[in-house]
């Protein structure tokens, strides 16, 4: 007869004529001296009105589903920020688009009104209305004339190839 003992597992070995080995068989492990089972308190009684289960099994339960609900608030609040910042983003390009339109519309008011004021001026101050065609008040209106339309015509094609995408 042999006999091996290994991690609290006793082999032993017969020679037999049968040729069946047998299985290894664990010791019988003695109590320890001064540490018993721990003591049961109140949360772990089983509470017939939680289904049978103590208060740990049901605090443990909680715990295990409490993370994924956190961990998929914590995804949800990370993406609702992500769309706020895109959200803001497009809304500061839209402003900033807007604001250069109405730079671009008080720009051509502001001429048009100084061509207006002009134009007024040289009918009732310079007797535009009874000059004849060579008369040099006429040239003068001519060249302010050509000079707004100019400014005009390059503001049309300008607004004109921006919308089209093309570099002029």
């Amino acid at each position: 007869m042999l006999r091996a003992k290994s991690k609290g597992v006793t082999i032993t070995s017969t020679s037999s004529d049968s040729g069946e080995s047998q299985q290894p068989q664990p010791a019988p492990r003695p109590p320890k001296a001064g540490r018993s089972r721990r003591p049961r308190g109140p949360l772990d009684r089983r509470r017939p009105w939680l289904a049978g289960k103590s208060i740990w099994n049901w605090l443990n339960l909680l715990s295990n589903l409490a993370i994924p609900v956190i961990v998929v608030t914590i995804g949800f609040g990370l993406w609702q920020a992500q769309q706020q910042q895109q959200s803001d983003q497009q809304h500061a390009q839209y402003q900033h688009k807007y604001d250069q339109q109405l730079a671009r519309d008080q720009q051509h008011a502001a001429i048009l009104q100084r061509y207006i004021d002009n134009m007024q001026d040289l009918l009732l101050n310079h007797n535009l209305s009874k000059s004849k065609p060579a008369d040099e008040i006429r040239q003068v209106a001519r060249e302010q004339t050509l000079t707004t339309l100019r400014g005009w015509m390059q503001a049309v094609i300008k607004l004109y190839c921006g919308s089209c995408r093309i570099h002029a």
